[in-house]
């Protein structure tokens, strides 16, 4: 039971680092950022005035992502940063949703689910095995 729980925690710990540092590798104000989509959205009109996908505005995304965009567009009103922060906070529980799911499944910590997770992980940081 300790060790579950431990591995959860690693997991839990893992997760939020790896967001935290994609997040301000692609921070639009901080120099040297790396290109998003997330962050071009908000040069559309679509976003900067806070339409509806596909009905006010055309978008050429699935429709889930075209929901995080507007209402990351609607909460932040239209302001880059806060667009940017609430769009990476849906997209950080989504991913700490997933993350968890795989983890509590009943093959979720075998060991092909330890060696992708692994590898999401170096790939995340830049790391060469």
């Amino acid at each position: 039971m300790f060790r579950i729980k431990f591995k959860k925690k690693i997991v839990i710990i893992a997760t939020g680092l790896s967001f935290i540092l994609s997040y301000l590798l692609h921070h639009p104000k901080i120099e040297g950022n790396i290109y998003s989509d997330i962050v071009s959205f908000w040069y559309r009109p679509l976003v900067r005035n806070v339409k509806i996908p596909y009905i006010q505005e055309g978008f050429e995304y699935p429709p889930m992502a075209g929901l995080i965009t507007y209402i990351s567009s609607l909460i932040g009103g239209g302001e880059l940063i806060p667009y940017y922060n609430i769009f990476s906070i849906i997209l950080l529980l989504s991913y700490m949703l997933l993350v968890l799911t795989v983890q509590s499944s009943k093959y979720g910590w075998s060991r092909d689910g330890w060696s992708i997770l692994n590898g999401l992980l170096q790939q995340l940081l830049g790391l060469k095995t």
